[in-house]
């Protein structure tokens, strides 16, 4: 996905977000945010979103420390995700029709978002899973069943960290024997294999990594086994908006799953900006 003018300001603030987590040092949040505007008033348009986010985020880590604070950061996370868990998983059993259910927790963004205490809220938890439950969910869940059961072999792409627990959730409802799920590298804010081990994943699909260090999933940049499963699969659930960017032109069968946060996706996949999406091309 290429860039045009409505990309600088999110990608700025995201990259802000990640120096904010990465770094309690007031003096090396100042030298980080500096060295992002500077780098950003001289972004190349002409390259492609993925890229360019991974060069900020790179920024953004070699400019606030050593990301001992980022790896705090990603431990209450996970406390968070695994109190909050047995919740989500008595939301979606119990729920009139729990695909869609599981559908929307994964594709919502606002789940495993943490406040300042760091614990289980159970008032908030109930008003968020209401929240979800009401939104529309813009696509067809009966016809992505039917061509998941279909598949012979599935690749999921996770996206975020933290949201591994809300993919666990969709896949017990996916016949899961056909799914490969697939981790990002190392980069700050992508679900990596140690976070897919804690929510569990492991023990219920094989799990392989991207092999490459840009958000999303540009295939010509990943190593060489998941290009191979990519290739093999016959149907592809690719979480988030950064996976939407990289793939979002690939003629394969995939199935997008996200909150379409964007303006330029939401046009294009036919939604309203901020609504949740399972959109396939093909």
């Amino acid at each position: 996905m290429k860039n045009n003018y409505w990309c600088p300001p999110c990608i700025l603030r995201q990259t802000l977000d990640l120096v904010r987590s990465s770094t309690e040092d007031e003096v090396s949040a100042e030298v980080a945010v500096k060295n992002v505007f500077r780098a950003m008033s001289e972004m190349d348009f002409s390259r492609d979103t993925a890229a360019i986010k991974r060069d900020m985020n790179h920024l953004a880590k070699q400019s606030s420390g050593n990301g001992e604070s980022y790896e705090r950061f990603k431990t209450r996370l996970y406390r968070y995700a695994l109190e909050v868990f047995p919740k989500l998983v008595t939301h979606v059993e119990t729920a009139g029709d729990p695909l869609e259910a599981a559908l929307k927790v994964a594709a919502s963004i606002d789940i495993f978002a943490i406040g300042t205490n760091h614990h289980c809220d159970l008032q908030l938890l109930k008003t968020k899973l209401a929240d979800t439950d009401r939104r529309r969910l813009v696509g067809d869940p009966e016809e992505f069943y039917r061509q998941a059961t279909a598949a012979r072999s599935i690749l999921y792409l996770l996206d975020g960290a933290g949201q591994v627990f809300s993919d666990r959730l969709l896949i017990t409802q996916l016949p899961r024997e056909k799914i490969t799920v697939a981790v990002g590298a190392d980069e700050i804010g992508s679900a990596t294999l140690e976070e897919a081990r804690i929510a569990g994943l492991d023990r219920m699909v094989e799990v392989i990594e991207r092999g490459a260090d840009v958000p999303g999933a540009p295939v010509d940049e990943c190593g060489q086994s998941f290009r191979r499963r990519f290739d093999q699969a016959d149907l592809v659930i690719a979480k988030g908006q950064g996976n939407y960017e990289t793939l979002g032109e690939v003629d394969k069968k995939i199935y997008f799953l996200m909150t379409a946060d964007c303006p330029i996706i939401a046009e294009e996949i036919g939604c309203q900006p901020g609504e949740l999406a399972l959109y396939s091309r093909n």
